[in-house]
Parts: structure tokens; C-alpha cells; sequence
């Protein structure tokens, strides 16, 4: 019952991850630029693949670590926007934008630790899934951290002026 729980959730989490890179597609087609970027693009692109390589090839309890996290971590982030869809009237209490990042570049170093486990351990948990979240965690760690360097280092500059 277990492996098919995993396997079940996994692909409902697949259908997630594929929702969000069709979210991607539809800006791209309708040339909705100010939506896209390449942190955008590259990463919705790199996690439904990967997500997909999980669900087929490694469906595990290794594996079932970065939904869980990335679970949480959209779930604030998506609680952000809902709040900043309201209106103007409640940007006031969104000053925690930069810290979601923050939350964002934290759950990329878990993922490159936890990767390595298997790397360095014989746990059991075929290697090359652990060199591939450590590729991925990396590659996305220094994407958001160069978004978070433009974005909000840029402001901090700016306001000490």
C-alpha cells in the first residue's frame, strides 16, 4: 500500500507541476512578457521534467522529501499572491515578499543536502537521482538568488541614496 500511495501522490503532484509549466506555455503563446522570465521558464520546464523522471524511475520515500518541502513553500507563496491580488489597500502587510525568496533559496540548500545523501551514503537510493537534485538545486538556488540580488539589493541601494 505504501509504494502505491507514493506513486499515487506522486502523480497527482506531476499533474501540478504540469499545470504550472502549461501556466508558462500560455504566457509564452500569448506574449504576456512582463509574465515570463528566464528563472520562470527554467524552472517550471526543469521540474515537471524532473518530477516526471521521479514519478517513473524513482518512486520513493527519498523522493517524496522535495514535495513536501516545495508543498509548503508554494503554499506560502501562493498565500502572498492571493493577498496581493486583493488590491492595493493590503500591500502594506506584504513587506514580507523578499522573505518568501529567502524561504524559496533555503528549500534549494535542503535539496542539495539532502541530494547528497544517497551520493555519499549507500542507502539504497539510486545515486544519479541524487547528482541530478544537486544539478537542479543548485541551478535554481542561483537563479532565485540573482533575482533576489536584483531585486531587492537594487532597492536597498536605491533607498540609501
Amino acid at each position: 500500500p505504501e509504494p502505491m500511495l507514493i506513486i499515487t501522490l506522486g502523480w497527482w503532484y506531476m499533474m501540478l507541476k504540469l499545470a504550472e509549466l502549461m501556466d508558462t506555455v500560455f504566457f509564452v503563446l500569448t506574449k504576456k512578457n512582463s509574465h515570463i522570465s528566464a528563472l520562470h521558464v527554467i524552472h517550471h520546464s526543469l521540474v515537471a521534467w524532473s518530477v516526471w523522471m521521479g514519478v517513473n524511475f524513482g518512486a520513493t520515500g527519498q523522493n517524496a522529501f522535495f514535495p513536501f518541502v516545495n508543498c509548503f513553500i508554494h503554499c506560502v507563496m501562493y498565500t502572498y499572491y492571493a493577498l496581493a491580488a486583493l488590491g492595493p489597500r493590503l500591500r502594506p502587510y506584504l513587506w514580507w515578499k523578499r522573505y518568501l525568496t529567502q524561504m524559496q533559496m533555503s528549500q534549494f540548500i535542503s535539496l542539495i543536502v539532502h541530494g547528497s545523501i544517497p551520493v555519499f551514503y549507500d542507502c539504497g537510493f539510486p545515486p544519479y537521482f541524487g547528482y541530478l537534485t544537486i544539478f537542479e538545486a543548485s541551478l535554481f538556488f542561483a537563479l532565485f538568488f540573482n533575482f533576489y540580488v536584483k531585486t531587492y539589493r537594487r532597492q536597498e541601494a536605491e533607498r540609501s541614496r
